[in-house]
Order: structure tokens, then sequence, then C-alpha cells
């Protein structure tokens, strides 16, 4: 593909670039105040489907990585898929993620095919953006997955133009409509700045990734950044605690799935595993993930047999959460970061004391040098700070938050990367 390089940019863009790049140091989540985390996930996939795309992924593990993240989406939000070569095509119609749509969608997720001979991007994102001059109240979420760049023609100055016009019109658009742009670039060869200004610019995650293997592993981190739920945790010894305000329970369970066999055993000593019956658990193999869905699980303690806890994650939607604001998927290298922490049941903050005070508040940095464990200061009404302070290595971050009380558990991953786009 053409390169367009970013120096033939004109003054004008570089200046926006700039500013930016400003405006996300002093207010990191865009349109925040317009934009409710309690409302529906709204989620759409721009995949590229230029020839290129085969060499990169060969085995065309992008399938499976997008089916895995599709069948975590909640039945109530809203997603999309669009592909792009030359012409941008809507593969899944945009429409409710219930199961129903999520079935077609993993069906067409199947057909994702390498043959495109340009890389249309910018129509793509425009396209999958057609809302962006409405400000809602959900938050939107923009997965671009490419190996490539701008290339709609052979003459540079045409894909110059076309990068100019995404950073200088499109891009403060989808800004001030609160989309977060999350760009995975599926190769060095990628037009790395451009995708790292988009998650930027918009408070989204960026990833580079290296071998098609571990593109799973990518999708399910940014799962984490849409996901308005939590997780259970998993106790060393398999085991974990279902409490009367899980209303479903999703267990992804990633690696050979034919390596070993899976079986959950409830409270009351049920068993269920892969031949249990469709009315009491969903169960989806594919060649390197799992899917266990529960619809309101059995309350009390639950045992796992035959996946490590590495390996297995536990994802509930219930009437009590914990809830981050305001933390962007990507930040600047060695600022003060300072995020609200809020306990949340059925979408209202928690305001009674005597119930606040039985909690237990945590949180923890995980990161290249290790783990390390950060303030959290209490304040009122069920709101808490969460200072970062200095991070400064550009590399992958989670930022995990640890929620206890006397009869139930929760945790929050939400990943993050540090990244210096000057």
């Amino acid at each position: 593909m053409t390169r367009c390089c970013l120096r033939k940019l004109p003054l004008s863009a570089w200046l926006w670039l700039l500013m930016s790049a400003v405006s996300a140091l002093a207010a990191p989540a865009t349109a925040a105040t317009a934009i409710s985390d309690d409302a529906p996930v709204d989620v759409r996939f721009v995949v590229d489907v230029s020839a290129s795309m085969g060499t990169s992924d060969p085995q065309n593990r992008r399938v499976q990585a997008l089916s895995a993240l599709l069948r975590l989406l909640p039945d109530d939000g809203y997603g999309g898929i669009w592909t792009f070569g030359k012409y941008v095509n809507m593969l899944v119609k945009y429409s409710r993620t219930d199961d129903l749509w999520q079935e077609v969608a993993v069906a067409h997720a199947a057909e994702l095919n390498a043959i495109g001979i340009r890389a249309n991007l910018v129509e793509a994102i425009e396209q999958a953006s057609w809302d962006r001059s409405r400000k809602l109240e959900r938050p939107r979420h923009l997965v671009l997955l490419t190996d490539g760049r701008v290339d709609i023609s052979d003459a540079e100055s045409e894909n110059a133009a076309e990068e100019s016009r995404l950073l200088q019109t499109l891009m403060p658009q989808l800004v001030d409509a609160g989309f977060r742009v999350h760009t995975l670039a599926l190769s060095a060869r990628a037009d790395l700045p451009l995708l790292k200004q988009l998650s930027l610019s918009t408070g989204g995650y960026h990833a580079l990734i290296t071998d098609p293997a571990a593109l799973t592993n990518v999708f399910v981190r940014v799962f984490d950044v849409i996901n308005r739920g939590a997780n259970l945790p998993l106790t060393a010894d398999s085991t974990f605690q279902v409490d009367p305000g899980v209303n479903e329970l999703t267990l992804l369970h990633l690696g050979d799935p034919w390596a070993g066999s899976l079986t959950l055993v409830g409270p009351d000593n049920q068993t269920l595993n892969r031949t249990s019956p469709r009315t009491e658990v969903l169960w989806h193999i594919d060649e390197d993930y799992e899917v266990i869905t529960l619809e309101k699980p059995a309350v009390g303690r639950w045992r796992l047999h035959g996946a490590l806890a590495d390996d297995l994650r536990l994802f509930t939607y219930s009437d009590l959460q914990p809830r981050l604001v305001d933390l962007p998927a990507t930040v600047f290298p060695g600022e003060l970061h300072t995020f609200e922490l809020l306990m949340e049941s059925g979408g209202e903050t928690v305001r009674d004391e005597a119930f606040l005070e039985l909690l237990d508040v945590s949180a923890e940095l995980h990161g290249p040098d290790g783990r390390e464990t950060l303030l959290v200061e209490p304040g009122e009404a069920g709101r808490y700070q969460v200072y970062l302070l200095g991070v400064r290595k550009q590399a992958d971050y989670e930022l995990r938050v640890s929620v206890s009380g006397r009869t139930f558990d929760r945790v929050k991953n939400v990943p993050f990367s540090v990244r210096n786009p000057l």
C-alpha cells in the first residue's frame, strides 16, 4: 500500500494534533458531561479486509477473536460490523445486541476475508459513526482493526488529502460526539502514528499486535474497556461466590478448550458441563476459547474443575457494581491522574452510610514492572478517589479495583496504555 507520510500534512493539521493532545491532558474523558456510563453499551467494529490482512493474519485468527468479543456483549446494548477494502460494507446491521443479533453477527464474522485491493479507512470510520452529529447519553465505541494505512489511490497526494480530512474534520467530530476510537494495529507496517493519535484524542485504547495468536486476548482487553459490568474474583482453590445481586454470569476460558474438560459445581453440588441442557447453561466452544453463560446463577459458593485461574475470566452483570469515571484508555506519561470510583446499585450511587462502612475498597496497578498498590480515599455518598501517580514508562497497564463486603466481592479490571504522541 502507498504510505501516507505524516510529515506532509499541512500546518493546520499539526496544530490541531497539538491542541487535541493538550486537551487530552486537561480532560482525558471526552464529552463526559453528556454521557452516562450506565447507558447501554454501543460498539461499532470496523475491520480491514484488504489483501495484506491475509499476510498479517494467515490463519484468520481475527474471526475467533471477534467472535469471542461478540459473545461477551450484553444483550441490551447496540452494535454493528463494517468491513473495508476499496469499498465499505456493512457486514452486520447496527442494532440491539440481543441473542439473535449475536448469533447472526458471529455467523457473519466467519465470512471475514482478505481480498480488498485498497484500504478506504476514512470512509469506513465515517460510515460507522454516521450519527456523530448527535450527542447521545450512551457511550459510543469504535473498534478499528487494520494492518495498513489510508490507501485510496496510487497518487500519494490523494491519500494525504484523505488523511488530512480524517484529522482535521472527522476526528474533531468524533471527539465532540464522545466517541472512543480503539485502534488495533495487526502489523508494524500499519500507520502507527495515525492510529495512536486516533486513540489518544478520543480516549480510546491502542495496541500493536505482532502475533495474530494474541488477538483474542487483545479483544478481551478492549471488552474490559467498554464493559460497564464487573468481575467476580476467583480464589486460589478455583471457587467463587455468587451473591443475590448477580443477574447473569459469563465465564470466558481462554486457551484450547479440547485440552481438558471444564465443569462447574454449584452450591447444591449440581454439576454443569458441555452436555448440560441449554435450559440450564449456554456453552459455546471455539478453537481457542469457550464461553459459558448462566442466567440467574444459584446464590452461594461455586467450584471450578479443569481450568486455571489465569485462563478464566468471570464477567457479571448485577445490581451492585463499582464504576470508574473519566478513565481514558490512553494517557500521557508522567502525569498525576485522579479518577473517581462510584459504588452503584441499580444504576444509582449508593448513599447508605451503614452499608458503605462495611466495604473494603482497594486498587492496584499492574504493569511491566510488577504490581503497585494505589491510594484510594473514601469520599461522600459512595464516591472514592483513586490516585494514579506519575506512570512514566510507555507500556500497557491494568488498573484493578477490588470491592469486598460481608457477602459479596467485585473486581473491576480496566486496561490502559501510557503513550506519548509527540
